[in-house]
């Protein structure tokens, strides 16, 4: 018998949330902080999630793995044809002061190869189908750019449009 990946964060989730909830106030925020810090991958390494604390981090994991299966199952191949690895910034906390854009996407030549980013800034909480579309758009993005050559392109340009993802 398999666990779906979705189950197991569930658990993650809940196993954080009780061991949380039982401990001391000044233990909570020692935990809390050095959550913060900690990163989550999903099974093969191909989404990063880094930042805020690990229910959050295992929600947005969650999300984007969802997101990734959906992708990879509409265009008939395997998840195993993702080269690029997708970094998932988590920034801010819920009932902050929200920057422009609470959802950056972009991507960086750094040391020669290709690196996805997104960027999710917390101040009004996690906006699931924006997540999950951004993460769509940086998986197109990914089968677009996993085979040009980084070394040779320093000025990328890439647009995906907002009826590509509507449709997909």
């Amino acid at each position: 018998m398999t666990t779906s990946p979705h189950l197991l964060a569930a658990l993650f989730c809940l196993t954080s949330w009780l061991t949380l909830s039982a401990q001391p106030q000044a233990q909570l925020l020692e935990q809390t902080q050095t959550q913060s810090a900690q990163t989550s991958y999903n099974a093969d390494q191909s989404l990063i999630v880094g930042g805020s604390n690990s229910a959050v981090r295992a929600r947005i994991l969650g999300i984007a793995e969802s997101a990734r299966e959906s992708f990879y199952d509409l265009i008939d191949q395997p998840t195993s044809q993702q080269q690029l690895a997708i970094a998932i910034n988590i920034y801010g906390k819920e009932g902050d002061k929200p920057p422009n854009r609470l959802i950056q996407k972009s991507f960086a030549i750094v040391e020669g190869k290709i690196t996805l980013k997104l960027n999710i800034h917390l101040a009004r909480g996690v906006n699931e189908e924006k997540v999950r579309q951004s993460v769509l758009e940086l998986l197109i993005y990914e089968r677009a750019l996993k085979n040009v050559d980084a070394s040779a392109n320093s000025s990328l340009q890439y647009e995906v449009r907002p009826w590509l993802l509507s449709g997909i």
